[in-house]
């Protein structure tokens, strides 16, 4: 036989080599999947808080997410202050619910708060309905949903990381900015409809997304009664180990408490009896660092998404994507994007998906600048920039926050952090209120390419890898405290502390 023919056959007839390199990828597929399905009650336990994430999603969408908003008839003969309140009120409203946070949080259960989210969200959306093109409603709704969404995101994000295991807490935490995007993508579609109907059509875009925000809201509270289980820290922090034990076999589809739950358990109680004698004072303890690292974090992630530069990217892409649907198309990008990077999510280290969508973000948006400068085809760069946020910054930033806090200072922290973002998407609303010049917008995306770049390289490297770490592994890893290893090598799956 000649030497080729061994080539040949090895082509038709699969080796045994072959063989077991696809039984193994096959069989971590499989693993992967039993893994999501058995754990499935862990995402379940803040479906109340998903269902108000979408609704979120649509007030985002409404304000920073569509270049439409300008062509609505409540635009018409509106004073500029009164559209500045109305673009920036969400934010407003989410001020003031971030720091209602902290009033809540410590005392109440999280099917509490969840009824009270819900029933506040109801109140903001269903106005919308009947007075959809009343400037006044609008912003006093906006007012409210921001409300809702201030401390129902906090409490959201500490429920699913304090509830998930550490194999599944990344794609859990992931889901919920990736369900606040969807919203914001629903937004630009139902705004993109409004001005494409026929002026005799009776459709109101703002009533859509009010009739939507209701029925988000409603199916809250449907879910929560039946869906929730409390977050195992709160209760062993108010010593109600039983119903902590209870509720841990419950959300990993267990019936008996195994050795995994027994030794999950002894380590979140032992991180709870740490936290205690600590300083409920953010700046002690180690905490200055994961705070400002945390606020880095997310200006990073406002910088690659707010007002200005999602208008600049949407008149970027008009001629080719059909006007009013810039926006839709551009976030449907990105949806896809996301969907792919999601099931990803505690495959690869929360380091490289930041460093990876961030960087390729800041990358994109300075080829554009350069293109946008004479040459033609800057809209590639623009559609580059929404596959790279697709990638996962937005979801990145949501997982790191979970982890970055002890329990003692998780909340004021994450407060501080959020009010941060949200004072920040307000100032870049006021800063591109009014058209700006062609200049003024070349030197935005210059700038804001070149500090994403600056500050992706620094959180690259001051971040620890906190993927497969349990919430005291991860505590620590920010601090750099214990027996934290602040490795870059995947640590150890077993947990010996105790």
């Amino acid at each position: 036989m000649k030497k080729n023919d061994g080539h040949i056959l090895g082509t038709v007839f699969s080796s045994p080599q072959n063989d077991h390199s696809e039984h193994i990828a096959h069989r971590r597929v499989e693993n992967w999947c039993e893994r999501q399905q058995k754990n499935k009650p862990q995402s379940n336990s803040v479906a109340g808080g998903v269902f108000l994430m979408l609704v979120s999603g649509l007030h985002i969408g409404w304000s920073i997410g569509s270049p439409n908003l300008r062509l609505q008839i409540w635009f018409e003969n509106v004073p500029d202050g009164e559209i500045i309140l109305a673009l920036s009120s969400w934010f407003i409203g989410a001020i003031i619910g971030s720091f209602i946070s902290l009033f809540i949080l410590p005392m109440w259960e999280k099917k509490t708060i969840y009824y009270v989210g819900a029933a506040v969200s109801v109140i903001s959306n269903a106005p919308l309905i009947g007075f959809p093109n009343e400037s006044i409603v609008i912003i006093l709704c906006r007012i409210l949903a921001g409300i809702s969404h201030g401390f129902i995101y906090i409490t959201t994000v500490i429920h699913a990381s304090e509830n998930a295991i550490k194999e599944v807490r990344g794609i859990i935490l992931a889901a919920l900015h990736y369900c606040i995007i969807a919203s914001v993508f629903t937004t630009s579609i139902l705004l993109a409809i409004g001005q494409e109907a026929d002026v005799n059509v009776n459709y109101e875009p703002n009533m859509i997304i009010g009739i939507l925000g209701t029925v988000y809201s409603a199916m809250a509270f449907l879910f929560i009664p039946f869906l929730t289980y409390e977050s195992v820290v709160f209760l062993i922090e108010r010593q109600r180990y039983s119903e902590a034990i209870r509720n841990m076999i419950k959300l990993r589809n267990e019936s008996v408490e195994t050795w995994e739950i027994k030794n999950d358990f002894d380590e979140m109680k032992l991180m709870v009896c740490e936290d205690i004698r600590t300083s409920k004072s953010i700046f002690k303890d180690g905490n200055l660092r994961p705070l400002l690292l945390m606020i880095l974090v997310k200006f990073l992630f406002v910088l690659s998404f707010n007002y200005g530069l999602n208008m600049i990217k949407f008149l970027a892409v008009d001629n080719i994507l059909m006007g009013h649907w810039s926006s839709a198309w551009l976030f449907g990008i990105r949806l896809m994007a996301g969907l792919i990077s999601l099931f990803f999510f505690d495959v690869f280290g929360r380091r490289i998906y930041l460093a990876v969508s961030a960087g390729g973000t800041a990358i994109s948006l300075l080829v554009y600048g350069f293109l946008n400068l004479g040459v033609e085809g800057s809209y590639v760069a623009i559609i580059a920039s929404e596959i790279f946020l697709g990638l996962g910054l937005g979801s990145v930033t949501d997982v790191l926050l979970s982890e970055a806090f002890s329990s003692r200072k998780k909340v004021l922290s994450m407060i501080v952090v959020t009010v941060c973002e949200y004072i920040v998407q307000i100032a870049l609303i006021l800063s591109f209120l009014n058209i700006p010049t062609r200049s003024y917008e070349d030197a935005f995306v210059f700038t804001t390419g070149g500090v994403m770049i600056v500050i992706t390289i620094f959180l690259y490297l001051q971040l620890p890898e906190t993927r497969f770490m349990s919430l005291r592994q991860t505590r620590d890893e920010f601090r750099l405290v214990g027996n934290a290893t602040y490795s870059r090598q995947q640590p150890p799956q077993g947990i010996t502390s105790a």
